[in-house]
């Protein structure tokens, strides 16, 4: 897996040799969720989750952005090849929308690798996109690019 991530990330970096570069600290609570055990030992649970998030970024030049989100999270089924996907929508201070975070993460669930593309929706970002990556935790720490 950490082959696999490994690779798309130099696919991308040609494409992002205008990107603006980042790295990031979200910090997460739950708000809700719903799991069903797996049928049997071993198996897979079903279920989804709820959470707000705290995204702390550092851009390559300095600048710091704070971003606050809601997010969706759901397990995939049994046999699929990665264990969750996300998606969040993030809003400035002000509440305006500024852009859209969609996870996927590799299983099992709380300490695994995840990546995502960022769509732009609101102020700076809109119309641009983005990809990022990072290590799974409640206060989990990773790297991304916004497109120019």
């Amino acid at each position: 897996m950490k082959r696999l991530i490994a690779a798309m990330l130099l696919v991308a970096v040609p494409a992002a040799a205008h990107a603006q570069m980042f790295t990031f600290k979200n910090t997460s609570k739950m708000e809700g969720n719903l799991i069903v055990p797996a049928p049997m030992a071993g198996g897979k649970p079903s279920g989804a989750a709820v959470f707000t998030i705290t995204s702390e970024a550092t851009f390559a030049d300095g600048k710091k952005v704070t971003t606050t989100g809601e997010c969706g999270q759901w397990v995939l089924p049994p046999g699929d090849a990665f264990g969750s996907n996300t998606v969040c929508k993030f809003n400035d201070a002000s509440g305006a929308e500024l852009y859209i975070a969609r996870t996927t993460c590799e299983n099992p669930g709380p300490a695994s690798d995840c990546w995502g593309k960022l769509i732009g929706t609101g102020g700076a970002y809109k119309g641009r996109t983005g990809a990022y990556t990072f290590h799974n935790a409640p206060t989990s720490v990773g790297t991304g690019f916004w497109t120019d």
